[in-house]
């Protein structure tokens, strides 16, 4: 049986964080009916929860530094994850999560994991200039193609001009369009086993400091001039 989420209004999410803040714990803002939001150059004491959660609309942190966790395990969102020029002190975790138009990360300091495990998103994933200093797992991910109303958006990878600490786990991934790994170093290992692009993959530029397993890989192409 499903669990029937609780509508909160911005009001009521903003109060949840300023106590969390205030008694040091993360803001539980769980299985909730929450409305379209935005931080923008804030720093957030504590961690963000919304498993289970339904937000009608975007979510966007810009310029933020966020002193804990950001959890999305699935969590529904109706349109962008767009965090851009941040600072996240813990990890990032939307595994089995539902983005219905686009992930777009770029530009920001993740201090721990991003475990996006079995995501499924509408629209391109974004990923370009961050940094991450443990690990990236996107294994079991779905990017599909969507048109909306300014017209089609491509289901591409784009993980460009990037730098990963530890490992990007990128098997099973199913993706309509492309995967661009340009330009991107991972000082680890990097998985593409079994994952499907219906598009290229390229890795021109790509530093991998470890193994690659491109066992079972389906693309149209492979393009890499490595590192």
């Amino acid at each position: 049986m499903e669990q029937t989420l609780q509508r909160w209004s911005k009001r009521d999410m903003l109060r949840e964080l300023e106590t969390a803040e205030r008694e040091r714990r993360a803001a539980n803002l769980t299985n909730k009916l929450l409305p379209e939001f935005s931080f923008t150059g804030r720093k957030i004491t504590a961690g963000l929860n919304f498993t289970g959660s339904t937000i009608q609309g975007a979510v966007y942190l810009e310029n933020c530094q966020i002193q804990g966790d950001i959890i999305l395990e699935k969590a529904l969102l109706y349109r962008t994850l767009y965090i851009t020029n941040c600072q996240v002190k813990g990890n990032l975790i939307a595994r089995r999560a539902n983005i219905r138009e686009v992930v777009n990360m770029m530009s920001t300091l993740f201090k721990k994991d991003i475990d996006m495990q079995n995501i499924s998103v509408k629209g391109y994933l974004g990923l370009n200039k961050v940094h991450i200093l443990e690990d990236l797992n996107l294994s079991g991910a779905r990017i599909q193609d969507i048109n909306n109303s300014t017209g089609a958006i491509k289901g591409d990878l784009h993980l460009r001009n990037a730098t990963i600490e530890g490992s990007a786990n990128l098997e099973r991934m199913d993706v309509d369009g492309l995967g661009s790994l340009e330009n991107t170093t991972i000082q680890q290992n990097l998985s593409l086993r079994e994952a499907h692009f219906k598009e290229v993959v390229i890795l021109t530029g790509t530093n991998i400091e470890g193994e690659v397993d491109a066992q079972d890989l389906q693309c149209k192409n492979l393009i890499a001039h490595l590192l």
